[in-house]
């Protein structure tokens, strides 16, 4: 066995234990991160499955015989799962295979729903195995053209429950099992970069759509982290954005923003949020670490709050964002921002954040020339999701509604995205 996979599987049998107080979709989600790592490890001239069955059955034992049960659980075939490692494991109570292992490979879907929030939609089924355990796969649909899948997530069946209920600010809609697994298949082929969710919960994913959609589904494999270049600057474009922008709301290039007093306790607290995040490298920080830098936390509360709003309308680093940020950017454009900043400042606090809504802003801007066809509305509707996705965490929004503090503070963050790079830094006096 080459080294890299014979250290993998040494660490999945000091795990495969462990196993033995769980149930059986828990096991095989483990058997899939398994699968998806191994693979990665030795490419793809390598029969990974059938390199760590001859494993796991040499080894034998209880931890040999649970991590192959559960590897041959998402192979499909007719092949049994209580394999010959399984008979090594049952001689004494010490050493008894845990009940769960006969549900392996049993789970059927017995529900499905179209579950959406703000950010977007989600396919989640629910599985129900012969051992009465349950669990639910959600898949993010990201819009096209053409749906492609986003992250994959194996957790609770609660969620469907959860995302019902009436102040969860999340809809679940019941949809026919076949038709959304196709459509989930159909998202899963057309995704060109997956998420590492997809390549690790991916084999289960397949395994489970298996008893719904005719065709195999065909999991990409661990995805390489290749970051995308940032798309050059265009100074003429900054600086008519930014003419517009001071025209329509007076925002004033004076060096350092300081906040008016009824904000500076909303604008503290804001800023907190994110040194907070930026210590436990939160992902609500991920803007921070893209934004004009080097960012210094210690620096007024002002620069901290407005480097991270801006970096959403122009990064300066593309590394520190997860994928969805990292396409959200690339969607969006500067009339986009402008026509959303614009809209949300004269309507004022208590606006409406939604991404409709803030579409219906671009379009109707009369400064903004441009407009979102509506072949283009769902994935921009998206991306303003990513987009935004800060705001609610720092004040800027609440409850879906704009604040006094966003009022405030956007178009400063549009000022200070669109400010050449060659600008001097400010220093001076903070809010604190």
């Amino acid at each position: 066995m080459d080294q890299p996979l014979s250290r993998i599987v040494d660490e999945a049998l000091e795990q495969a234990l462990a196993l033995c107080d769980l149930d059986a979709p828990r096991a095989e989600a483990w058997a899939g991160d398994l699968l998806a790592l191994a693979g990665e490890a030795v490419g793809p001239e390598v029969d990974v499955e059938a390199e760590l069955l001859r494993y796991f059955d040499a080894v034998g034992g209880l931890a040999g015989a649970v991590a192959a049960a559960s590897v041959r659980s998402l192979l499909g075939g007719d092949d049994s799962v209580m394999s010959p490692a399984l008979a090594a494991g049952t001689g004494s109570d010490d050493t008894m295979i845990p009940k769960w292992v006969a549900a392996l490979g049993t789970s059927r879907c017995d529900g499905s729903w179209i579950v959406s929030n703000h950010r977007g939609a989600s396919a989640v089924f629910r599985f129900v195995d012969s051992a009465e355990a349950t669990h639910a796969i959600a898949v993010d649909l990201v819009p096209g053209p053409p749906e492609y899948a986003g992250e994959v997530m194996v957790g609770p069946a609660e969620i469907v429950d959860l995302a019902g209920a009436p102040d969860s600010g999340i809809a679940a809609t019941p949809v026919d099992p076949i038709d959304l697994a196709r459509r989930v298949a159909r998202a899963v082929v057309s995704t060109t970069r997956p998420r590492d969710t997809l390549a690790i919960n991916g084999r289960l994913l397949a395994c489970r759509l298996a008893g719904l959609v005719d065709e195999p589904v065909v999991i990409p494999r661990m995805p390489v982290d290749e970051v995308p270049d940032l798309t050059p600057r265009d100074p003429d474009d900054d600086a008519h954005a930014l003419s517009v922008l001071r025209q329509a709301l007076g925002v004033s290039p004076v060096e350092p923003v300081t906040a008016p007093e009824p904000l500076r306790a909303a604008l503290a607290e804001a800023a907190a949020t994110l040194r907070r995040a930026a210590a436990v490298d939160d992902p609500t920080a991920q803007w921070l670490a893209a934004s004009r830098g080097p960012v210094d936390l210690d620096d007024h509360d002002s620069s901290v709050v407005i480097a991270a709003l801006a970096a959403a309308v122009r990064p300066h680093a593309m590394a520190p964002l997860d994928p969805d940020a990292r396409e959200a950017v690339a969607v969006l454009e500067w009339a986009d921002w402008l026509g959303v900043v614009i809209g949300l400042a004269r309507e004022g606090a208590g606006a409406s954040v939604e991404p409709s809504h803030m579409i219906d802003l671009v379009n109707g801007c009369p400064e903004v020339t441009s407009t979102i066809p509506k072949g283009d509305r769902a994935r921009v509707e998206w991306a303003l999701a990513v987009g935004t996705d800060l705001w609610e965490n720092v004040g800027i929004s609440s409850g879906g509604e704009l604040t006094e503090l966003g009022v405030w503070a956007l178009p400063q963050a549009l000022s200070e995205a669109w400010e050449p790079d060659a600008r001097a830094d400010a220093t001076g006096p903070g809010n604190d």
